[in-house]
């Protein structure tokens, strides 16, 4: 991409940043730079620009709140389309409507000041609607596909509505991962409750998340084997408290890998590698990582 202002001239009205640096914009803190972010306001301009970049092959990456994601130290050679402006939320009936902007916390309120019950365990985790349906994130147990009618995407240039039942969903996976939709907002199906349950409930998903570590992460690095805790086989196999330059692998849980300020992104790989490769040598399980890698 040669030319950011020849892009521009197709999205006339569109906000942008030139040189954006991904280490503002994630939740591990790290990874260069793009030559341009679009920051679009509506479903209609993200659907708009990324006509744009598919018609001219220019490569680009969706970013919601910047969690599960390692970008690289050289960074990112397209556009990044930041989806911080899409943030409605809707009630329709008796499900909710959230653009892919929207964020867990901002659905959770939503669904508290409705007196809405099952979105309480979304509570806390760190991610944008767009990434909860793209990664079928949860917490304890529980799973955003428990709580989805159907998610609105743009696939082979029309907006199109997916049942469940065609998204591919298991653990943290969804068809998303695997194809080129792009996720522009979800129906969620919640149930009329008790506002003072409803309250206890998210106390209790706070309350349980503020037990995880602090620092800049990704979340938790590699998925749970089946039957068994990944951090639990880190921890088993020595790696609590190893550092690789500015990164270290969290005393509180092994799962979490802390940039402690100066860590890269070539350090939490070699890091991820080295304590994948022990861990299989010691127990014979394959570790699956959780985050996904943007760049080179």
């Amino acid at each position: 991409m040669s030319d950011v202002r020849e892009i521009l001239q197709y999205l006339p009205g569109i906000r942008f940043e030139e040189n954006f640096v991904f280490s503002r914009h994630t939740t591990i803190g790290m990874g260069g730079s793009a030559p341009l972010a679009l920051y679009p306001k509506t479903e209609e301009e993200l659907v708009c620009a990324v006509g744009v970049l598919r018609a001219r092959q220019i490569p680009y990456f969706i970013l919601g709140k910047g969690a599960n994601i390692v970008v690289s130290d050289n960074g990112f050679a397209g556009v990044v389309l930041v989806t911080s402006g899409l943030k409605e939320i809707a009630r329709k009936s008796d499900s909710v409507y959230a653009q892919c902007g929207a964020t867990a916390e901002q659905l959770v309120r939503f669904a508290q000041e409705k007196a809405l019950c099952g979105a309480e365990f979304l509570a806390g985790i760190p991610a944008s609607v767009g990434g909860l349906v793209y990664m079928n994130a949860g917490a304890a147990n529980v799973y955003v596909d428990s709580v989805i009618k159907n998610v609105t995407v743009l696939r082979d240039g029309n907006v199109r509505k997916i049942d469940i039942s065609d998204c591919g969903f298991t653990y943290k996976k969804s068809v998303f991962q695997e194809n080129e939709d792009v996720i522009l907002g979800c129906t969620f199906r919640f149930r009329a409750g008790n506002v003072t349950e409803i309250a206890a409930k998210i106390r209790e998903r706070r309350f349980a998340r503020n037990k995880l570590p602090c620092g800049r992460s990704v979340g938790c690095v590699f998925k749970n084997p089946p039957g068994c805790a990944a951090g639990e086989l880190i921890e088993r196999a020595g790696w609590k408290g190893k550092t690789a330059g500015g990164l270290v692998v969290s005393a509180e849980h092994a799962n979490f890998i802390i940039n402690t300020g100066t860590g890269t992104a070539q350090d939490f790989l070699r890091l991820v590698a080295d304590i994948r490769q022990d861990v299989f040598a010691k127990t014979g399980i394959v570790m699956q990582e959780e985050f996904r890698y943007i760049g080179e």
